[in-house]
């Protein structure tokens, strides 16, 4: 008997220590529930309207925002000035890429000026033109846009005004008749042909010096089959 009631004593606390070492998991976890009565923030939006109320704001600032950057006029776009100068030059196009002769001609029609005209010289001067007679695409858009011309009105201005200064200017004057030898010049020759020189010399000299009359006479005595370098094609320079 003393025997039998110690066995369920011990019985007894074996399991209560079993309900003890029971692991958390086994344990029931009760979540808090908010009160019914809560209310939620009034800041926070209770409907899909709501939230596309307050997207419609950003969207419209945005459209609003489009609209209001600028856009090309026509007129703007009509009025480019390097569009223009390419039509001007195929309005004179005779050649492939370039105003030839028969082009050149119609142009100075157009200007009013006599091909032969020291303003031609002081135009294709501008232009860096490489060739007597010809300007390329190149030569001439280029050259047109570094003089802020793009209408025949503007060119036909500056070859009775800007360009007659530009001969009256000292150093102007010095360049100008430096390019006209490489520019009457054929090819890669070192030399002017006397006939192609004494026309040159007159277009620019006429008028600059007391001497240049008796240096052009000088020349054509020389002899026809005389060639004239560069050196003494700009000797006039030296003239006072």
């Amino acid at each position: 008997m003393g025997n039998g009631g110690s066995r369920r004593k011990g019985s007894n606390v074996n399991k209560n220590n079993t309900d003890v070492a029971s692991p958390r998991s086994q344990r029931s976890v009760t979540t808090p529930v908010p009160p019914s009565n809560a209310t939620p923030p009034s800041n926070l939006p209770t409907s899909v309207s709501q939230v596309e109320t307050k997207k419609a704001p950003v969207e419209e600032t945005k459209k609003e925002t489009k609209d209001r950057s600028p856009k090309k006029k026509p007129e703007q776009e009509a009025g480019n000035p390097h569009k223009k100068i390419e039509e001007l030059f195929l309005q004179y196009k005779d050649e492939e890429n370039a105003i030839g002769p028969a082009g050149m001609e119609k142009l100075c029609k157009d200007l009013g000026v006599n091909p032969e005209d020291i303003s031609v010289l002081v135009l294709a001067y501008h232009l860096d033109a490489k060739e007597m007679g010809y300007f390329t695409r190149e030569e001439f858009c280029k050259g047109l846009q570094k003089i802020n011309c793009d209408n025949l009105n503007k060119l036909k201005s500056l070859m009775s005004s800007t360009f007659k200064e530009d001969l009256k200017n000292a150093t102007t004057f010095k360049e100008i008749f430096k390019f006209a030898f490489s520019f009457a010049k054929e090819g890669d020759r070192k030399y002017l042909e006397l006939p192609t020189a004494v026309a040159m010399l007159s277009l620019l000299l006429t008028d600059q010096s007391p001497h240049t009359t008796r240096f052009l006479e000088f020349l054509q005595e020389v002899g026809a089959f005389l060639n004239l370098s560069s050196m003494v094609f700009r000797f006039p320079l030296f003239f006072e």
